[in-house]
Parts: structure tokens; sequence; C-alpha cells
């Protein structure tokens, strides 16, 4: 497997992350079981010692009693440095020896002075009482302590020790220390810490397996792209990359790569046409202006020459124009072009246009109006909306027969407005209408005047850089509706 590949990657993080996840939650678990068996057996010498104080107590009053009806009283009622209560409290360890409450617990009663006086089994190494520290078992949190006792042939035993100091009139009477093997809390956990370490690694690695094995499938649909994908040139720009049917992330990264690809296609396809058209485009009046200049030459000077001359001014005048075009339609879909953005009131806009087209309408008998419910406030640039509404113009009233009508609507609806030219022409045929706003596209019907096939592409361009779209309608026979939507200013 390569180390560098996204699979191994993904196993590799995948198993790192379930390996901590398991020896934090072992550590953890190892812990708080050990905790847990600890903390019950002291609670356990706890209340055994306290048991040990009462019975001795109990012991301890029964005998006094008893001794006083046979005439025979203690020396002294008091436990501190009383060899009568020593002597009774061994008693008492020697009947308890068998006790099933004291089962695998040691009980051992020392003396003031550290001496041992009685212990239910003998633990070598746990004989003596360091009464010279005796203050610190005073306190609750130095009453326990691990012991290690060594036998005779060498061999340990751990205990668990808690030691239980008895106070009578405020002075040290004896100390009780019970014990308990550590056995019965080690043994778990040695088998705990064993589980642990044999069945967590063979957890992982199991699932490191599975992790590879699942993150191959996951993948599997990204190699299947790379194989598409080396398949993609720009003489094969139409093969597309396989959309998984999971509706995931790769079935998303998928649809965006063949988004990014259509408009890719769209981008060489255009870029192709546009050199030809542009080609085609030029060739035809250099040839025409190339062979009028020769009939010029070969037919002297004279009136023929100005009208010769006069034809070429024509053709290049077209040159030029086309060649502003070309330019605008440049700067438009140049990303980031410079734009002069205001607040522009989009009715009195388009009032200016129709007053500056009224009279070309006149000449030709066709009704121009206006239709405008109020001021609609848009921002954009002057300059561009204007020349945008002149070519929608100029195309209906060139396309618009005489006695037809051209009408200029504006309003608003919703969040947009709605800038809507219509003529009475004799509309777009359906060949014609899915490509009328391509570049150098003319629609096949008689233009007056001529053309170039470039104002619906402009106009398209500034609609969409300004955030809007434009849109056509033209039934067979019926005119044609060409509507601008562009958002509202934001007053």
């Amino acid at each position: 497997m390569n180390v560098k590949s996204l699979r191994f990657r993904m196993t590799g993080l995948y198993v790192l992350v379930l390996a901590l996840t398991f020896a934090l939650s072992g550590l953890l678990l190892y812990r708080l079981t050990g905790r847990t068996l600890r903390g019950d057996l002291d609670d356990l010498l706890e209340l055994r010692a306290e048991g040990v104080d009462a019975s001795i107590d109990t012991f301890w009053a029964v005998e006094a009693q008893t001794a006083l009806k046979d005439g025979r009283p203690l020396g002294s009622t008091s436990k501190v440095d009383n060899l009568d209560f020593q002597r009774i409290a061994a008693r008492w360890v020697e009947e308890r020896i068998r006790d099933p409450v004291l089962v695998d617990i040691v009980v051992q009663l020392f003396g003031t002075g550290g001496e041992l006086i009685a212990s239910t089994q003998l633990v070598p190494g746990a004989t003596l009482l360091p009464f010279d520290a005796l203050e610190p078992f005073l306190s609750p949190s130095a009453r326990f302590l691990n012991i290690v006792s060594q036998g005779p042939s060498g061999e340990t035993a751990r205990f668990r020790a808690f030691t239980y100091p008895v106070v009578a009139g405020g002075r040290l009477a004896y100390v009780i220390r019970v014990l308990s093997p550590l056995a019965p809390v080690e043994a778990p956990l040695r088998a705990l810490r064993m589980i642990l370490f044999l069945l967590l690694p063979g957890v992982v690695v199991l699932s490191g397996a599975v992790a590879a094995w699942l993150a191959g499938r996951t993948i599997r649909p990204v190699n299947h792209m790379v194989e598409s994908a080396r398949d993609i040139s720009t003489e094969n720009l139409r093969v597309r990359l396989p959309v998984p049917g999971t509706r995931d992330e790769l079935s998303r990264l998928a649809e965006t790569f063949n988004g990014m690809l259509d408009r890719i296609e769209q981008g060489f396809s255009f870029q192709r046409q546009f050199w030809e058209d542009v080609a085609h485009e030029l060739k035809t009046p250099l040839a025409i202006m190339k062979g009028e200049i020769e009939v010029a030459l070969r037919c002297g000077g004279g009136p023929e020459d100005r009208e010769v001359l006069s034809s070429n001014l024509e053709e290049v005048d077209g040159l030029i124009c086309l060649i502003e075009k070309m330019l605008t339609l440049a700067r438009l879909d140049r990303s980031g072009a410079a734009m002069d953005m205001r607040e522009l009131d989009l009715a009195a806009l388009a009032g200016r246009a129709v007053e500056e087209f009224r009279a070309v309408a006149e000449d030709k008998g066709i009704r121009l109006g206006l239709t405008a419910s109020g001021a609609v406030f848009v921002r954009g640039d002057d300059a561009r909306l204007r020349g945008l509404l002149y070519i929608l113009l100029d195309n209906a009233l060139k396309f618009t027969p005489a006695g037809g009508t051209v009408g200029v609507e504006v309003g608003a609806d919703g969040g947009h407005t709605r800038l809507v030219v219509s003529d009475t022409g004799p509309g777009i045929g359906e060949a014609d209408l899915p490509r009328i706003f391509d570049r150098f596209h003319r629609a096949g019907r008689p233009v007056e005047g001529g053309g170039f096939g470039l104002g619906l592409s402009i106009a398209k361009a500034v609609a969409e850089s300004h955030g809007g779209c434009i849109e056509v309608d033209s039934p067979p026979g019926a005119g044609s509706q060409f509507t601008v939507i562009l958002p509202l200013a934001q007053r």
C-alpha cells in the first residue's frame, strides 16, 4: 500500500484514533477497577477494626462483671497500661481465631509501647508497630498502608493494613491493626491487565484491516473518476466523470467537476467559433474593399472614384462598429471590469431612450410607447444600461414593419424590476430562438441595415453584469418580447 495514498492516511488516522481511544478507555477502566477493589477492601478493614473494638469492649465489660461476682475484682477498670486488660484482650483474640467473620482477616493488638499483645495469625514482617511515629496513625489519611511479608522460604505476600488507635480517657489505650491479603485485589487486576494487553491490540489490528477495506470501497469511486479524468483532453472535452448515486460528498464532487468541464467545453467551443466567425465577418468587407479599390484603379479618376471611396468608407465604418462591439463584449466578459455603479431610475432612463428613438419610429410609421407605473430604482451603470435599451429598441424598430407597434414597459415585481421591450414584427423562428443570444448569430430573416449579430450578446452580458438576466418570448408570427430582470436597489 502506498504510504502517501489517501486510503493509507485514512486507515492510519482511524487506527491511531481507535488505539488512543482504547488505550485511554482501558487505562481508565483499569484504574477505576483497582480503585473500586481497594476502596471496598479499605471499607471492609475499617468496618472490621471498629467491630473488633466494640467486641473487645463488650468482652472486657463482661469479664469485669464476672470477676466482680466471683469476688475477684480487677485491679483497674481503665484499659490504659492495664495488664489485666491486655490478658483479657489476648484471650479474646484466641477465641476469635476461627470466627467466620474474620476469614482472610488478620487481627493484631498492640500495646502503648508498640509491643504485640496478640494476633490471630503470625505475619512475618508485621509484628512491630512504629510508635515513634504514632501521630500519623491518628489521622485518617495515614491509617492505611501496604505491608510486604516475607516467609521463611523467601516467599512474599502483600497485605493491606488498617491501623485503628483506641483512646480511653484522652489517652492511648491500645492499637488495633487489621490486615487482609492483597491477592484478592491484585489477581483480578492482573487478569484485567492481561485481557487489555491481549484484547486491545487484536481489536485494533482487526479494526485496522476492516478500516482499510472500507476505505478502499469508499475511495473506489475516486479511482474511477481519476481514470475518467485521464481521458479528458482539449480534443476530447465531452468525457464526463461518473457520478455515484450515493448523493454524498463524492457525488457532489463529481457533479461540480462535470459542471466545470461543461464550462470549459463551452469556453473552448466559443473560442473556436469566435475566431472562425471573426475571420468570416472580417473577410467579406475586406474582400469587397479590395475589389472596389482594384476597380477604381482600373477605371481612373472621376465621379466613380467618389462612389467607390464612399462605398469603402461604409465598409470601414462597418468594420469599426464590429470592432467596437467586440471590445465591448471583451470588457463585459472580463471579471472585475470597472463599472460606474450608482442608483438609477430605470423608468426615467427608459423614457429618455424612447424619446431618442421616437423620430426613427415616426419615419418608419411605427407607434412607439412607454408604460411605467412610477419611478423604479436599480443600482447600475448608466451608460451600459442605456446601451442595453438602445440595442433592444434598435432591434425592435428594425424588425417591425410600418404600421406596427413597439412598446416599452417598466415595473417592479417583488424584489426585482422588469423592463419589457415588445414589438409586432415577424417573430423569431424556432430554430433561431435557442441561439438568439449567441455571438455573431443572426436569425434567418431579412435585416434592414445589416448587422453583425453581437447586439443581443452585449445586452445579455450587460444584464448579467448587473446581477440580472434577459429572457425572450417570440411565438412564430406574433412578434417578440424581450424581458430584462434586474434587482431593485436597496434604498
